[in-house]
């Protein structure tokens, strides 16, 4: 039975399909077959007709699975070995369409990517062909831009070249009606003068009978043997007496056209001050162009009226000063004439004396008794031991004092002017007795001791009383300052000026070899004006100067200052020397005088003058009512002070100011503190940069101050500090492109106080107010309340007294008000001449 069944198992027809899928199975790949999807469905087929009940069913399924596999599309399928001879027509199933459209898509994908390798070549090609064209439009823009600047400035060149050649035919034209004038005028003079030759040669003949007569007449009534002839021809000392006394005139000519000059320079400089740029004095009509910002084709009657008096103004000064010159021109060439004729009759004179040696006594001649007058006439109360006196300078002694190291000295200011010795001497016979205290000033390195020259002065006013030698006169008349110009004081007074602030006397000297004969006084007004006009050149030079523009020293801002200011170059050198004689002579008497002086002659740095502004705008926003107010501003501005330096720096101000309050008591005495070294943020600041010390000891270069600076005020300007070294370098004139650290702490100083000031100028008023709010809360003790009111009316005592004076303190904010009012009407006077504005 058993045996029956597996023969009945291996012949059934379930047994020879399952053989048939194995069989497909070894032929199988990977994925659904066609080949053997349809011989699922022909085993289905076959099997069908068995299942019975489960027929319908199961033909259902058939169905429904035949048309999710296969598509409406038909192939034919190539015969099998041992099955079919012709080929099979069947449907085809859709995972055969699906693998179809794959292999298409990924035909197409490669295709497409080839195309867009070649695209993406083809676009960076493009884009290079499009970098280089933008590069060539670029280039060409530039040009434009260049060439459209070019064709702007030759316009204005042409335009200006218009206005000139204008200018220059209406003078032509005026210089010729006005020579034609001149040549009729001459011409109806020299006919008028011929016809007056003639009548004098008529009446001369006419009256040389009469004189032939009288001569007769007078040779009848005198013996001839004892009356001589008188002879015609002067004697050779009346000639001699007459160049010196043109010589004279010629000088006394020459001193009263200078003193017109003086006069003429005065007038100008008077109008300059009279309308200078004053924020607080303003014109309505120019506060109003500035404060609406009209154009200046727009601007007001004022504004233009003031630009037609100064245009009227200065042409009449510059020809005014013109004539002068032309005069001592004249007179210079006169002078020098009349002295080789002085000097051609003194070797007459020798020679004649030669020819008359012939053993003889000979009376005292005029010259000689003129000789003895000159010796009977010195002085009686002049000293007879000064020239022993004068001897005794070689134990003289000049000291100097050094504070970069050896490389720049400056005198002590205890050094004077010694009539005895003839130089400027700090330590000699005449001024010392037993002993001399000196004081060091602040980081002196070295003292330097040089011993003066000895010097035979003479007496100038006996010499100048009659003229002597030719070439005495000479040396007169070459320009130097002589006492036929003065009193024998304003020499010695000028004297003593030329040794004071040497450093500006020798840059005054090497700009100009012209001589101040008549010094022009200025008051101490005049000269503090002129230096707030100077700072505010200062300052707008500090906030709008080209980046290209060269930097310079701060003599050399100064001395352009001047040329603008006077025009003619002549007048600036003259009017600077009146201008530095009025700072040597109130320097000891007012400290901002003498702040400026000391920055100018490089004993400070010059940025000492922008923090000594700045510090003003900050006191001046404060209501002083009481000293520890100045307490309260020295812990803000100085935050790094330690309670008791800052107790010793209230103190040193209280004595200072004699336990009183004031805007102009702190002013000075924030100038006292820093003329004499002690300012704290400069002591901060010197302390702070010697913790990055540079390859030199004591001095830094340019980039080792920047990264310095970066380091200890990281926001300071970039343009502001290269600015203010370049300056500090140009005014010192270091070889080695080096600046010392004191005068680099002076920068790193106001480079700290602007980066502050804002926070400082908005909290001041208000902590001031606060603290002074909390000390009268504390305040109970009624002695303390009595020194409080005694504190207070001496408050009022020193504001009434600074409210008399009317004094005010400079602030930057108003030098550069100044400075913003000049530079309009220099603009204004620009853009009017480019116009072609007639006034």
């Amino acid at each position: 039975m058993d045996s029956s069944r597996r023969v009945l198992s291996s012949r059934s027809p379930a047994t020879k399909y399952e053989v048939m899928l194995l069989e497909d199975i070894t032929s199988r790949t990977v994925g659904p077959c066609e080949e053997r999807i349809a011989l699922c469905f022909n085993v289905f087929d076959e099997v069908l007709p068995h299942l019975g009940v489960y027929r319908k069913i199961i033909s259902i399924l058939r169905e429904e699975l035949y048309t999710a596999v296969y598509s409406l599309d038909y192939t034919t399928l190539p015969p099998k070995k041992g099955l079919n001879k012709t080929p099979v027509v069947q449907r085809l199933p859709f995972f055969v369409l699906v693998n179809r459209l794959y292999a298409e898509r990924d035909k197409m994908a490669k295709i497409l990517q080839e195309e867009i390798k070649k695209l993406q070549k083809d676009v960076e090609e493009k884009e290079k062909t499009l970098e280089k064209n933008s590069a060539h439009i670029e280039e060409f823009k530039q040009r434009v831009k260049t060439l459209e600047d070019e064709v702007f400035h030759l316009r204005m060149d042409l335009e200006n070249c218009t206005l000139e050649k204008m200018k220059l035919e209406a003078n032509l034209d005026q210089e010729r009606r006005s020579h034609e004038a001149s040549k009729a005028r001459y011409e109806k003079r020299l006919t008028s003068l011929r016809e007056q030759l003639v009548k004098s040669e008529d009446m001369v003949k006419m009256l040389r009978k009469y004189k032939d007569g009288y001569d007769d007449l007078e040779e009848a009534f005198n013996d001839s043997s004892v009356f001589v002839k008188r002879p015609h021809n002067p004697a050779p000392l009346t000639k001699k007496s007459q160049v010196i006394q043109e010589i004279a005139s010629a000088k006394l000519l020459e001193e009263q056209l200078l003193t017109v000059q003086n006069s003429i320079i005065e007038e100008f400089d008077t109008f300059i001050e009279k309308n200078k740029s004053d924020p607080c004095n303003e014109p309505a009509g120019l506060r109003k162009c500035s404060s609406k910002g009209t154009r200046w084709d727009e601007e007001t009657e004022d504004m233009k009226k003031f630009l037609k008096l100064q245009q009227e103004t200065e042409e009449r000064f510059k020809k005014s000063i013109a004539d002068i010159e032309n005069e001592l021109q004249l007179i210079e060439i006169q002078r020098s004439t009349l002295e080789d004729r002085l000097e051609h009759l003194e070797e007459e004179k020798g020679e004649e004396k030669k020819r008359e040696r012939k053993g003889a006594a000979k009376t005292i001649k005029d010259d000689d008794e003129i000789d003895f007058v000159k010796i009977m006439s010195t002085p009686g109360h002049a000293d007879p031991f000064i020239p022993h006196e004068r001897i005794m300078s070689k134990y003289a002694a000049m000291m100097y004092y050094s504070c970069n190291h050896g490389k720049n000295f400056h005198e002590f200011k205890d050094a004077k002017f010694c009539p005895s010795c003839g130089e400027t001497t700090l330590l000699c016979p005449h001024k010392v007795g037993e002993e001399k205290l000196v004081s060091l000033p602040h980081n002196c390195t070295h003292i330097k001791i040089k011993r003066p020259v000895v010097h035979i002065l003479k007496d100038e006013k006996a010499e100048s009383s009659l003229p002597g030698t030719p070439d005495s006169m000479r040396t007169m008349s070459a320009g130097t300052i002589t006492p036929s110009y003065g009193e024998e004081y304003v020499v010695k007074t000028q004297q003593h000026l030329t040794t004071s602030y040497k450093r500006l006397w020798d840059d005054l000297a090497a700009r100009t070899s012209i001589k101040r004969r008549i010094p022009r006084p200025l008051d101490k007004e005049r000269v503090l004006s002129i230096i707030c006009q100077f700072y505010a050149t200062l300052l707008w030079q500090d906030d709008f100067a080209m980046e290209d523009e060269q930097i310079v020293s701060v003599l050399e801002t100064l001395n352009a200052f001047f040329q603008e200011r006077y025009i003619i170059p002549d007048v600036a050198y003259l009017a600077m020397h009146d201008f530095l004689s009025g700072v040597v002579q109130y320097a000891q008497e007012n400290q901002s005088i003498q702040l400026f002086a000391q920055a100018m002659c490089g004993n400070l740095d010059p940025v000492v003058i922008r923090y000594a502004l700045l510090m003003n705008e900050i006191i001046d926003l404060v209501d002083w009512g009481s000293v520890d107010d100045f307490r309260i501003l020295a812990q803000i501005v100085y935050p790094f002070m330690h309670e008791e330096d800052l107790e010793q720096f209230t103190m040193g101000y209280t004595s200072f100011s004699e336990n009183k309050i004031s805007k102009e008591l702190v002013s000075e005495y924030l100038l006292y503190i820093i003329l004499k070294y002690r300012e704290p943020c400069f002591q901060d600041s010197e302390v702070k940069l010697l913790q990055h010390p540079g390859n030199t000891p004591g001095f830094m270069t340019d980039i080792e101050f920047t990264e310095a600076i970066d380091n200890i005020c990281p926001l300071a300007s970039e343009r502001l500090r290269r600015r203010l070294f370049a300056e500090s370098l140009e005014h010192m004139q270091d070889a080695d492109d080096a600046v010392n650290i004191m005068r680099l702490s002076q920068i790193t100083g106001y480079l700290t106080l602007v980066q502050i000031s804002p926070v400082v100028k908005d909290h001041i008023a208000q902590r001031v107010e606060e603290a002074r709010g909390k000390t009268e809360e504390d305040q109970n003790d009624p002695k303390e309340v009595v020194g409080n009111i005694k504190k207070q009316l001496l408050m009022e005592d020193a504001k009434s007294k600074a409210a008399a004076t009317g004094k005010k303190i400079l602030t930057i904010e108003y030098v550069r008000a100044v400075a913003a009012q000049n530079s309009k009407r220099v603009t204004a006077r620009q853009i009017k001449r480019v116009e072609g504005y007639s006034y």
